[in-house]
């Protein structure tokens, strides 16, 4: 039946965010047909009837109602004008192998030669276009291999959204029982904001509550100064708001930070179970206080490791981890399918979080964030949220020198998707903007 549904806050924050993508790369097989990945793709679809909708901000504006406030999300799914999902089959003579990190390979590959374009369509995503499909598949076959990629728009798919289409995908290719029944129930997660979040005004203590998070917030409209080209629009007050009656210009963005024409690598560095083990236990000897994971050392040192390379030895200057935190688990059940995301911040001087000797005291800044996020608190950040002249007005990240984005894939099981029973993929990977100041964690396969 015809739908309108409105996103979450928290969807409406990413919808300006890269893609959601990956790539899975498998051996040939007589059950790997195009034809047959093409009618249980169509099959699985069924499970997610929004991803072929139309996906957009919000037509039917009311301040009145959180849902329906400037710039936020909607997706329109069931209609004769569903643009769809678009799915692409590509062919190459070229032996994929070539290109691929061999088999068994350890410690460092430079991820810069692998052709992602060759794989998934670089096309720009709702709601930046409007009447385009917000889902893209790619079916590629090589000599040696085929490779299936995805892309979704931020605003419907964050990673384990697709990590569940996925897995459920392979599972009805194999026909068997689904793994876990998708929730798109963007209003579920919206219940869990603290105060009336469709009142006139904010409440004044919820307010006080959410800016003592430990957050960056830089504001769009106050970081003209200095702004690349290709993001001035984003600087800009939109006509449709009145300039006197928005709420105060905030923190510019610190371009000086930030060289976007500097030359940018890709490499994944492979870490083994005793390894990461050998860091936690290196971490926890050095005195903690706190209940560190093995995550929390492992990031510890990457950041660590990092801001030294960047020269930041002897740095005065603060310097920031922006952690992805994910609300499944805190506010919604695990199969909630959009982008449940929030970003807080770990902030050292630089010269304190460029040294191993102070690894135990880096990984507990990191940990320490992830406490502050309490549903009480993030009751309060949504509450705060829910009122934004924009959803997208606030980044609450940032990249260059002394700013690491950190995002997990763990729990998402990239590595465990069968579309031939026993068969797991030789290669996978997201795909990533290639940006100076990015760290993903995946499982190894």
């Amino acid at each position: 039946n015809p739908t309108t549904t409105y996103l979450s806050i928290l969807d409406a924050t990413v919808a300006n965010h890269a893609r959601t993508a990956a790539i899975w790369v498998y051996r040939p097989h007589e059950e790997l047909s195009l034809k047959r990945l093409i009618l249980s793709l169509r099959e699985t679809l069924k499970l997610y009837p929004h991803f072929s909708g139309e996906l957009g901000f919000v037509e039917d504006v009311d301040s009145r109602d959180h849902a329906r406030r400037f710039r936020r999300l909607q997706v329109k799914y069931g209609f004769p004008t569903d643009p769809g999902v678009e799915a692409i089959v590509a062919k190459s003579e070229q032996a994929l192998s070539s290109i691929l990190p061999a088999p068994g390979w350890q410690d460092v590959w430079d991820a810069s030669q692998l052709p992602v374009e060759a794989f998934i369509p670089t096309v720009p995503l709702p709601p930046s276009v409007t009447g385009q499909p917000a889902m893209y598949v790619q079916l590629t076959t090589f000599p040696d291999a085929l490779a299936v990629g995805v892309q979704l728009a931020h605003g419907i798919a964050d990673a384990h959204t697709l990590g569940q289409f996925m897995h459920n995908w392979s599972r009805i290719h194999r026909r068997l029982p689904i793994a876990v029944s998708p929730l798109f129930n963007p209003a579920l997660l919206d219940r869990a904001a603290a105060g009336d979040i469709d009142d006139e005004r904010p409440d004044g203590t919820l307010l006080k509550a959410s800016l003592e998070l430990p957050m960056r917030r830089y504001d769009y409209w106050a970081s003209a100064d200095g702004c690349p080209a290709y993001m001035a629009s984003a600087t800009r007050v939109p006509e449709e708001l009145d300039a006197q009656t928005i709420m105060p210009l905030g923190t510019p963005a610190p371009w000086r930070e930030w060289d976007p024409t500097a030359l940018v690598g890709q490499t994944i560095l492979h870490f083994t179970a005793d390894e990461v083990h050998r860091i936690w236990l290196e971490a926890t000897s050095q005195s903690s206080s706190m209940r560190l994971s093995h995550l929390d050392t492992l990031i510890a040192l990457l950041w660590v490791l990092i801001n030294r390379a960047r020269g930041l030895s002897s740095s005065e200057h603060p310097v920031y981890l922006i952690n992805t935190l994910g609300m499944r688990g805190r506010l919604v059940p695990d199969n909630f399918v959009g982008s449940p995301l929030i970003l807080g911040s770990a902030t050292a001087l630089g010269r304190d979080a460029s040294s191993i000797e102070n690894l135990s005291q880096v990984a507990e800044s990191i940990r320490a964030v992830v406490n502050r996020f309490t549903p009480e608190a993030i009751g309060a950040l949504l509450h705060d949220m829910a009122f934004d002249d924009m959803p997208q007005r606030i980044w609450h990240a940032f990249l260059g020198k002394q700013h690491l984005i950190l995002t997990s894939w763990l729990r998402i099981g990239i590595y465990d998707v069968q579309f031939v029973e026993g068969e797991n993929p030789k290669f996978a990977t997201s795909v990533m903007p290639v940006v100076d100041g990015v760290i993903q964690i995946l499982e190894a396969g």
